[in-house]
Formats: structure tokens, C-alpha cells, sequence
């Protein structure tokens, strides 16, 4: 079960920029809301939130800006961490993927120990 989602963490990351972008500014928009903050990200996935965040906040007022933190950077690709002023939310694929599994344990589980009669 572990391997099967390390390779789905493997198969987001090695995406096009484009279709990774997509994903992550559809994450960010239902994150963000309306409100502004900081993104924190890992540092070798730069290049793709300046893009998405030139995208998003061209389309938001002054005071609901999301800007990178560039003091606190992520230790591993995926995702990101939302920090806005009332509230911080984990977007990361590590955590993504592993509430997901807690998810899908129960139904797994039920489908292969289940007994038939």
C-alpha cells in the first residue's frame, strides 16, 4: 500500500509544469479562499508558483495578495503550506496522499478480509 502511493506522489511530481500547475492553483484558490498570505513551498519548485501566483493574483485586490515565503522553504516537493492571518493549512502531497490512505484503509480493508456467504 505504501509503495502504490509513493508512486502516485512520484507520477504528480513528474507531471508537465503545466498540468501540476493546474492542480496546484485550483489547490491554492479553494485554500486561499479570498484571503491573502504566504506560500510556503519547496525552493526547487519556484519557477512554477511565481507563474501561478502572477496568474491568481492578478485577478485579486491589493490586501488578498498570496505571495511566497521565501524565509521558510519546504523540505520536500509537492504541494505547499498556506499561511494566512487567522489560519495555516498543510497542502502537501506527503499529507494529501497519507490522509487519503487513512481514507481508503477501511474500504480496502473490508474488500479483502470481508467474508462471503
Amino acid at each position: 500500500m505504501n509503495s502504490l502511493f509513493e508512486k502516485a506522489k512520484e507520477r504528480i511530481l513528474n507531471q508537465p509544469p503545466e498540468t501540476y500547475g493546474l492542480f496546484m492553483t485550483r489547490l491554492i484558490e479553494k485554500t486561499a479562499d479570498k484571503s491573502g498570505g504566504l506560500l510556503r513551498i519547496h525552493r526547487d519548485e519556484r519557477d512554477i508558483f511565481d507563474k501561478i501566483l502572477s496568474d491568481i493574483n492578478d485577478k485579486r485586490e491589493t490586501d488578498a495578495l498570496i505571495v511566497l515565503d521565501e524565509s521558510n522553504y519546504l523540505a520536500s516537493r509537492g504541494g505547499f503550506i498556506f499561511v494566512g492571518e487567522e489560519y495555516e493549512v498543510d497542502q502537501t502531497l506527503d499529507l494529501l496522499l497519507k490522509d487519503l490512505k487513512q481514507e481508503m484503509m477501511p474500504v480496502i480493508a473490508k474488500g479483502l478480509f470481508s467474508v462471503q456467504t
